[in-house]
């Protein structure tokens, strides 16, 4: 198995094709138009795991459970990340910039950011276009981590009590997270066990039918029994 500077799996055009089921001249397509995060490694063109995740959320696409685990030996769990965080209902915010600040009002002070400096980039992030924002579920922000160093992975999620507008095209959201790690990669894991936990179709029904916090927390937890142990996958061999 190859490894990128950074730790991650380096895989190939071929590994893409199996990973992501699609077809080769696909993923060159994306490489050539998509801007998918790829380099030449010996002539062949790879993709490090950790970039391929971010892009995949961006993309909207099914984010792959053998893309999650991390080398560093730390596994960022939703469940836990829901403890540290805040699970609030009915948010009264009729605006999107309302409705961050009414959630991150609720979030435990995280170390080496505080209540302010999470305000503060969340504002900055206002106008950007969510990564996530699917039939009423809205992840804001991911463009930029918000790393809040010597902190667990936190993630804050909110029921709004009415849709509020959020998308570039009239889309509203219901549902609302915002998330925060101690390091962009981490960051980025959590993100992508996030979109994974998403297309799952326990945990967006627990969301859709807004149910108490322990039940969110046993919906969380089965996603994270699911991807662990990682998933096998095995990316072929550079030469």
């Amino acid at each position: 198995m190859k490894l990128s500077r950074a730790g991650q799996m380096l895989l190939t055009v071929r590994d893409l094709s199996v990973l992501l089921r699609v077809p080769e001249g696909t993923v060159y397509r994306w490489i050539g138009e998509e801007g998918l995060p790829a380099c030449e490694v010996n002539g062949r063109h790879c993709a490090d795991s950790g970039r391929l995740a971010e892009w995949l959320v961006l993309h909207s696409l099914p984010v792959s459970g053998a893309l999650l685990p991390s080398d560093d030996g730390l596994i960022d769990r939703l469940d836990d990340a829901l403890l540290a965080g805040a699970v609030a209902y009915e948010l009264a915010g009729s605006t999107r910039a309302d409705a961050l600040a009414d959630l991150a009002e609720l979030i435990p002070p995280v170390l080496g950011l505080g209540r302010a400096g999470l305000l503060a980039l969340l504002r900055c992030c206002e106008d950007d276009e969510p990564a996530l924002l699917a039939e009423g579920i809205a992840v804001p922000a991911s463009q930029r981590p918000l790393v809040a160093p010597g902190s667990a992975p936190v993630l804050a999620l909110g029921f709004l009590n009415r849709p509020v507008p959020w998308g570039p095209h009239g889309e509203t959201a219901h549902t609302v997270f915002v998330l925060t790690a101690p390091t962009a990669d981490q960051y980025l894991r959590l993100l992508a066990r996030l979109a994974f936990a998403l297309r799952q179709p326990g945990f967006r029904d627990a969301l859709r039918r807004q149910v108490p916090e322990w039940e969110l927390l046993a919906a969380a937890r089965a996603v994270d029994e699911v991807l662990a142990p990682p998933r096998p996958f095995s990316p072929g061999r550079l030469t």
